[in-house]
């Protein structure tokens, strides 16, 4: 792997000027920094943000810690940053208080462009005054490792108003304490917030199962770990249809009957035809791998709970369709579906044990999961796509222009996707050469004309059916965590 130095000797190429060279290329931007400048504007009005559609700010707000107060003034100049107040860049606040790097990843829809580890804070000394040296990477692999393991760590979110009542509760405490400062406060400006629950982040329509893993034959055994990512969740030989993308699955082990891990559902309900007990599956994420690991040590056995919630619930039930008991797994049954209030106790215990951060829930839209049963190439426009364009428009920025391989015969269909929403279905009827066909909207076709490796598909609208039955759905299931490339085959 290749990498740049960076460092503070110079002025023509400090952290401050290779940052900036960074933003004004990207769409989207992480800021790690524990500490931060005083405005957001020293920084930013130097830059030029068209392109720029996402900041994202990890940061630290210790208890007792006189840096809240000083944090405060940055976070306040940034929501009312021009840009972000008015909505042009989304912006992003989140909180990890165990927080010591400082690291700056850059991204376009195309993929990353470079991240910087450093020993540099957001600061106006880290990036130009300070003699501070950092590495500037490139290789995808590894900055999406890095991006996840950042967003793994997120302790809480801060929304715009939750940073507005910080701000007052940060000079209603100054005003009271005009001291000098002081190395320890007595201010826990997150203490005074309602604790984010996760719980109720996830959608109304997510249904939670109960699903055994292992069989009485061959029962799972001490040494199984299950912290491993996207596992496939078997079934027996009828399809469960009931299971679907966003799903949350507590699994427990047979002949052990302790929990092992929790999973949320990332595909439809798949066949494999070479296994003839267990032929069916479905794609789990695994959102706790760290107690998939030492799920031995917890002993949460799944019965002893259910007694324990009958106990302090006696009105409850456990499962979805009213009733108390487990005993469908006696008659054959591979998964129960859980009532919420039992699915919630369940994850309680199971964080209670664990409790190195929530599970990280990938939130599922208000809408439904598409059946996509065609081969189909889904592509990422939001790039080019812009709420009101005409239909004409939505087809050109769909149908080119993308470096695909020679498995782009494959799909029949192409679907136009926006933040997870197919928005409309098209024909493929050939792949031809970027800068082919002729675009009536598009000023920037030509660029790509006799460009290796670009390629344009001809077509139009798909049968009235299928556009009925997928227009409007989600396939935010179908793009695995991570995923860089703008198209995705499916049933190819």
């Amino acid at each position: 792997m290749t990498f740049k130095i960076i460092n503070n000797l110079s002025d023509q190429k400090n952290h401050s000027v290779r940052l900036k060279e960074l933003f004004e290329i990207s769409e989207s931007v992480l800021v790690v920094s524990p500490y931060l400048m005083s405005d957001a504007g020293d920084f930013l009005s130097g830059i030029n943000l068209t392109k720029i559609k996402n900041i994202h700010l990890v940061t630290i707000l210790k208890p007792g810690d006189h840096d809240q107060i000083r944090k405060m003034d940055f976070l306040s100049s940034l929501i009312n940053y021009p840009e972000i107040k008015s909505g042009n860049v989304v912006c992003r606040v989140s909180i990890n208080n165990k927080l010591h790097g400082k690291i700056y990843v850059f991204e376009k829809e195309s993929g990353f462009i470079a991240a910087v580890i450093s020993s540099a804070n957001f600061t106006k000394k880290g990036l130009a005054i300070n003699h501070e040296w950092g590495i500037e990477i490139e290789n995808q692999a590894e900055i999406q490792f890095l991006t996840d393991s950042i967003i793994g760590s997120i302790e809480r979110e801060l929304n715009f108003e939750e940073i507005r009542l910080l701000q007052k509760a940060a000079d209603d405490f100054s005003d009271k304490h005009p001291e000098k400062e002081e190395k320890k406060i007595s201010l826990d400006l997150l203490g005074g917030l309602p604790a984010n629950d996760w719980f109720e982040r996830i959608a109304d329509a997510t249904d939670f199962w109960l699903k055994p893993i292992g069989v009485s034959e061959d029962p799972v055994k001490d040494t199984d770990d299950f912290s491993a990512d996207g596992a496939p969740l078997h079934f027996t030989v009828k399809k469960p249809t009931g299971v679907k993308p966003f799903d949350i699955l507590i699994t427990y082990g047979v002949g052990q009957g302790k929990i092992l891990s929790l999973y949320q559902c990332v595909s439809l309900p798949q066949r494999n035809e070479a296994s003839k007990r267990w032929p069916w599956y479905v794609t789990g994420r695994n959102l706790t791998p760290r107690f998939g690991r030492t799920w031995l040590k917890h002993s949460l056995h799944i019965n002893a709970l259910r007694e324990e919630f009958l106990k302090r619930n006696p009105n409850l039930p456990v499962t979805k369709a009213g009733g108390s008991t487990l005993g469908a797994f006696n008659r054959g049954q591979d998964k129960i579906k859980l009532s919420r209030d039992f699915a919630r106790f369940l994850i309680g215990k199971m964080l209670a044990v664990d409790p190195g951060r929530e599970p990280s829930f990938r939130k599922q839209t208000s809408a439904e999961p598409a059946m996509i049963d065609v081969p189909a190439m889904l592509i990422r426009i939001r790039k080019t796509y812009r709420e009101g364009m005409s239909a004409g428009e939505l087809f050109e920025v769909t149908r080119g222009i993308w470096h695909v391989g020679p498995k782009r015969e494959r799909p029949k269909y192409a679907f136009a996707v926006v933040a997870g929403i197919i928005k409309e279905v098209y024909r493929i009827d050939r792949w031809l050469p970027a800068g082919t066909l002729e675009y009536k909207h598009r000023k920037d076709a030509g660029n790509f004309k006799n460009r290796p490796g670009r390629w344009e598909f001809d077509g139009g609208l798909a049968e009235e059916n299928l556009r009925n039955r997928l227009v409007g759905k989600s396939c935010a299931h179908c793009f695995k965590k991570g995923h860089i490339s703008p198209t995705v085959y499916v049933n190819c």
